[in-house]
């Protein structure tokens, strides 16, 4: 490995351990926070690594954090959801490397969809199939720290489900 693609392992690996509280956090706010603080870091590793698409991406998702954040759920609207989906496919395509980079445009899309929802728990939901795309993307792009933020984060989204579903059933939900 050269220096340039340990310092984006590094940045990356920093990125997985933000990113491994998202699913245990539990308001949409604090998710789009730590959502963004993860974009940042991905757009420099992705750039570092040279995987544009990952990089374009990830630059869109940043900003979409900000305005969903800054929008508030009552402000929210369709409009805006469509301009993001289109702004992150546009993105993706730009970007193109490869077949590869489909999955960036798969995973835009749904996270597009996870964090334009309300409830934290269908953002969850959302997320984990946004990770399983995110798996193939990483391994095709050469990103380690990628690949491992995807498998825990799928693991601790997993984690909470499980741990939601224990305290429900024991509550007597």
């Amino acid at each position: 490995m050269t220096k340039l693609e340990i310092i984006a392992e590094v940045i990356g690996t920093i990125a997985v351990i933000t990113g491994f509280f998202i699913p245990q956090l539990k308001t949409r706010g604090k998710m789009l926070l730590f959502k963004f603080s993860c974009d940042i870091m991905w757009i420099i590793h992705f750039a570092i690594l040279g995987a544009y698409s990952g990089m374009a991406v990830s630059c869109v998702a940043a900003c979409r954090e900000v305005f969903f954040a800054r929008g508030g759920e009552e402000k929210k609207n369709r409009i805006t959801y469509f301009v993001f989906l289109a702004l992150g496919v546009t993105a993706a395509i730009i970007a193109w490397d490869s077949v590869w980079s489909l999955f960036s445009v798969i995973s835009v899309v749904i996270s597009t969809t996870a964090f334009w929802q309300t409830s934290p728990n269908k953002i969850k939901a959302l997320l984990f199939t946004v990770a399983m795309s995110q798996t193939v993307y990483a391994i095709a792009s050469n990103s380690h720290s990628a690949l491992v933020n995807e498998c825990i984060t799928m693991a601790s989204i997993i984690f909470f489900f499980a741990r939601h579903y224990y305290m429900r059933k024991k509550n007597g939900e």
